[in-house]
């Protein structure tokens, strides 16, 4: 284990042992914080349900402090305009100078959030689910459930496919944990599509990111 790797773990101890007991009624102003150790930047419309409900399940499960930045600015300029999509490499590059010296806590990482379909430019793929630079990263909704979805603002239900592509990005970047081999770990690292999602078990992340075994 790193140094870096060990100092994070003894906070997400230290934070459990102070308990991390769910708030009666959380709001998107709990989370406006500037020393979390991880935040979500909105990209793109949300409903301010979904990103509580993002941020209190991260928070509860690794007992962590979590932020919810302001959303980030400019996101019809990241869009490829013929493709429809989101631009990974510009949208993590604009999110690194946004929030550079956003926070006080020296481990902190961002991770953008977003329903837009996106790609990375340069890989012959239709799209992707998320890519990671440094300490910050990018993450879609965008083909991780089957259910049919309303316009982004009325989009409430945070689908497990999301939240498994979120655990892995922390997993990878604040735990900084290697990716996995196993289909059923959150820290899968083939996830290719919807399939691949789906068979992740999502318990997996007590065992393969917090090292403890299930609540």
């Amino acid at each position: 284990m790193t140094a870096r790797r060990a100092a994070r773990a003894l906070v997400a101890l230290a934070s459990l042992a102070l308990g991390c007991a769910t708030p009666a009624a959380r709001t998107l102003e709990s989370f406006d914080r500037r020393d979390a150790d991880v935040y979500l930047v909105p990209v793109g419309e949300f409903a301010p349900k979904y990103l509580v409900d993002l941020a209190s399940y991260y928070e509860d499960v690794f007992g962590l402090k979590i932020g919810v930045t302001p959303p980030l600015p400019q996101v019809r300029s990241l869009i490829d305009a013929d493709r429809r999509q989101l631009i990974t490499q510009p949208t993590i590059r604009l999110i690194a100078q946004t929030y550079s010296g956003y926070s006080s806590n020296p481990r902190t990482i961002y991770v953008g959030v977003t329903h837009i379909d996106m790609y990375i430019q340069g890989i012959p793929w239709r799209f992707a689910y998320s890519q990671r630079i440094g300490d910050f990263a990018i993450v879609t909704s965008s083909r991780t459930t089957r259910a049919p979805q309303p316009r982004f603002s009325e989009i409430t239900e945070v689908h497990a496919g999301l939240r498994k592509l979120v655990t892995k990005t922390i997993g990878l970047l604040y735990y900084e944990k290697p990716p996995s081999s196993n289909p059923r770990s959150v820290l899968y690292d083939r996830v290719l599509g919807l399939d691949d999602l789906d068979a992740i078990d999502e318990s997996t992340v007590y065992t393969d990111v917090l090292d403890r075994p299930p609540p």
